[in-house]
């Protein structure tokens, strides 16, 4: 599971189960409790894992929220009382069926040779990285950021951080031999998956630089080995026309325009689209009692930075699961 490293920007607790062996990474935000994606670990241990974390958020007085859950552990959701929306849906690119060649990705194909006779490259790098280049790497990140009129997020994205980075591989594009983009790349040690973090680039970048970056990063990685590439969520793509749909339509727009990777959502499905993805159910459960406004308020200040302090002040310490029947 590639999101596991982002157990590493070092804003998550960490709830284990009792042997250690699966975790739970959170962040406490406002009265919420909010889980990070699927439980990392055996599939065994996750149930009681899931009812300790539920067990446990409750006591200190919060709810449980879970954001960003795929559908593998929805019985359980259920099980625990849960009112699971979807919120979107994640591209995923078999990388094996990802080439440049043929009919499917003609037009791909032309634009990627174009810009690499207009003086585009890319490499894929390791650690460790000289000062030098996490220099370069930090203009492109300041410049991607006044142009974004944003700042750094939290929570679901890491933050531009040498020490962090430096943990990662890195994808570097180059215009005519200057760095105008760059991307930090999750990866699982068994090659299954991988998946971007930050991705950033210069606003005199070359048109269509995400695009290039993409294309080369996964063709690297697909003669590595590498089974599937995720290109991230797109906003509630669709979703069913059912109670509570208005609800999650009016805070989609704000759970995306703070999410991973992308901070304008618009036409961010049509540009997943062009890698030919597979698309797989993203959803949001919050406890069935609740009015979910509130926690998807929390979510979004989680992932904004709006209350750094607030997180770091209330997070507890890691904490073990019991057994559960």
């Amino acid at each position: 599971m590639p999101l596991a490293n982002l157990a590493l920007t070092g804003d998550k607790t960490f709830f284990f189960s009792e042997n250690g062996e699966a975790f739970i990474m959170y962040v406490v935000q406002g009265k919420s409790w909010i889980a990070y994606s699927d439980p990392i670990g055996p599939k065994a241990a996750v149930r009681d894992l899931a009812w300790a974390f539920f067990d446990a958020a409750y006591a200190a007085g919060c709810r449980p929220v879970f954001y960003e859950i795929s559908d593998a552990y929805l019985p359980i959701w259920v099980e625990m009382g849960m009112t699971v929306n979807k919120i979107g849906e994640e591209a995923t690119v078999i990388l094996k069926d990802f080439s440049l060649s043929g009919r499917k990705f003609k037009a791909m194909r032309a634009a990627h040779n174009q810009a690499l006779r207009e003086g585009n490259s890319f490499e894929l790098m390791s650690p460790p990285y000289s000062d030098e280049l996490m220099a370069r790497l930090r203009e492109v990140s300041e410049e991607w950021l006044v142009e974004k009129r944003g700042r750094e997020k939290r929570f679901s994205v890491g933050r531009f951080d040498p020490e962090y980075l430096q943990r990662f591989r890195l994808a570097i594009t180059r215009h005519n031999g200057r760095i105008v983009a760059f991307a930090n790349v999750l990866e699982t040690s068994t090659h299954q998956g991988a998946t971007i973090d930050l991705m950033r680039y210069t606003p005199d970048a070359p048109p269509n630089v995400m695009q290039f970056q993409f294309v080369a990063l996964m063709e690297a990685l697909r003669d590595e080995g590498t089974e599937q590439f995720s290109l991230g969520m797109a906003p509630l793509a669709g979703l069913e026309v059912k109670y509570g749909a208005r609800l999650w339509n009016r805070f989609g727009s704000v759970l995306f325009k703070y999410g991973r990777a992308f901070y304008n959502f618009a036409g961010l499905r049509a540009f997943k689209q062009k890698f030919g993805p597979e698309w797989r159910s993203r959803y949001f459960a919050v406890p069935g009692a609740l009015p979910p406004i509130s926690a998807l308020r929390d979510v979004t200040l989680a992932i904004s930075g709006g209350a750094r302090g607030v997180m770091s002040k209330q997070a507890p310490t890691p904490r073990k699961a019991s057994n559960r029947g």
